[in-house]
C-alpha cells in the first residue's frame, strides 16, 4: 500500500523500478543461458537493448514450423510446448524460462523446423533475425555454439522422420 501511494504520488517511481528490474532479470536470464554466456557485456548490453518484451496466451504460437525465421525468443516466464504440424508430438522438452527459440532457423537460414507455442501465459523477450545475426552471431563462440546445437537437434528430428536430407545442410 505505501508502495502504491508513493507511484501514485511520484509516477516516475514505477519507471524507474520497471526499468531496475528488467535490467536485472535480463541479466539474470542472459548469464544462465549457456548460448549467451560467451558474449561479452558490451554485446549483451546491445542485446538487451534490441530485445522486446512480448506476452503469448495459451495456445498462441510463437515459431510455426515451415516458416523462415523472424525473430528469436527468450522464455522470461511460463512455458512452451516443442512440437510438430504433421505426425505425433516428438519427444521434445518444455522451452521454459531462460531457453531460447528461433535461433537454430536464423543461424542455419532454414525454415523453422517445429513449432513452438504457449502451453500458459509466457513473457519472453524477441530480437529481430537482422539484430540477433548482428549482435550475436557475430560472435564466432556464440555462432558455433548454435550451429552444433542445430545440427544435433535437426538430427534428432530426422531420426523422427520429419526432415528429409535436404533439410539438414547445416
Amino acid at each position: 500500500e505505501s508502495m502504491d501511494r508513493l507511484i501514485t504520488r511520484y509516477p516516475n517511481i514505477r519507471t524507474g523500478l520497471e526499468g531496475f528490474f528488467r535490467e536485472r532479470l535480463l541479466a539474470n536470464a542472459m548469464r544462465a543461458n549457456p548460448l549467451l554466456q560467451p558474449l561479452t557485456e558490451g554485446e549483451r548490453s546491445k542485446l538487451a537493448a534490441a530485445f522486446q518484451s512480448c506476452t503469448f496466451k495459451p495456445g498462441e504460437v510463437l515459431l510455426e514450423e515451415g516458416r523462415a525465421g523472424e525473430a528469436v525468443y527468450l522464455v522470461l516466464r511460463g512455458r512452451c510446448a516443442v512440437f510438430h504440424r504433421a505426425g505425433a508430438p516428438g519427444p521434445y522438452p518444455d522451452l521454459v524460462e531462460g531457453d531460447l527459440c528461433g535461433e537454430i532457423s536464423i543461424a542455419t537460414d532454414i525454415p523453422v523446423s517445429a513449432v513452438v507455442a504457449a502451453k500458459e501465459p509466457v513473457v519472453a523477450l524477441r530480437v529481430s533475425a537482422a539484430d540477433f545475426r548482428a549482435l550475436v552471431l557475430s560472435n564466432r563462440a556464440v555462432k558455433s555454439q548454435v550451429l552444433l546445437l542445430a545440427s544435433q537437434r535437426l538430427s534428432r528430428t530426422a531420426k523422427l522422420g520429419l526432415l528429409g536430407e535436404h533439410d539438414l545442410r547445416v
